[in-house]
């Protein structure tokens, strides 16, 4: 079996950040809302966002070919680029958060999670190119592009941590998000 590991989140990244969460906020959102009621609205978008990126790891556990876990990868790398769509779209749904810098924490969010589909992006592009013919070589260059997609999302989620403290509190106490170690 190929044994690749592409697309590999450190959970304890996403801890740190207190990235933890899934779900949707109101559809209209009101001019601010309480850091609690924010991260509930987030939270479960960022729960989809993790499983759906690290469970690209189990399919392709189950791959018996390069060219299959190129196939895989490609997949959950489109269903990794919907799920930070969610998170974007979660973000804007719940409103602005009632945190010093509440209207910033929305633009950063927003802003880090569009990165990441442009990271994603263009991690597929490069996996379009791997070579499946040659299994060794498909894993060591697939692992390659594996550490940049992590430099990356590292990046981002540097800047998701100088969000104000407040609300990154009320992520991290989110039960959503205590599901992914938040």
């Amino acid at each position: 079996m190929l044994r690749t590991r592409l697309v590999a989140v450190p959970i304890a990244s996403l801890m740190t950040l207190g990235l933890v969460a899934t779900g949707s906020g109101a559809s209209v959102p009101a001019k601010t809302v309480s850091p609690k009621s924010w991260a509930k609205a987030v939270c479960p978008a960022l729960v989809d966002f993790v499983e759906t990126f690290q469970g690209i790891n189990t399919q392709l556990a189950q791959a018996s070919s390069a060219e299959e876990g190129q196939a895989i990868i490609m997949s959950g790398i489109d269903d990794s680029i919907a799920a930070a769509d969610g998170v974007v779209k979660a973000v804007r749904r719940a409103g602005t958060p009632a945190a010093k810098k509440g209207k910033r924490a929305v633009a950063t969010f927003t802003k880090e999670f569009t990165n990441i589909q442009d990271t994603l992006v263009g991690a597929q592009a490069l996996v379009a190119d791997l070579p499946v013919d040659d299994a060794e070589q498909f894993e060591t260059d697939s692992n390659e592009i594996q550490q940049q997609v992590l430099a990356d999302f590292g990046t981002s989620f540097e800047r998701l941590d100088r969000i104000d403290r407040k609300l990154v509190k009320a992520i991290d106490s989110d039960s959503a998000c205590a599901a992914i170690g938040g």
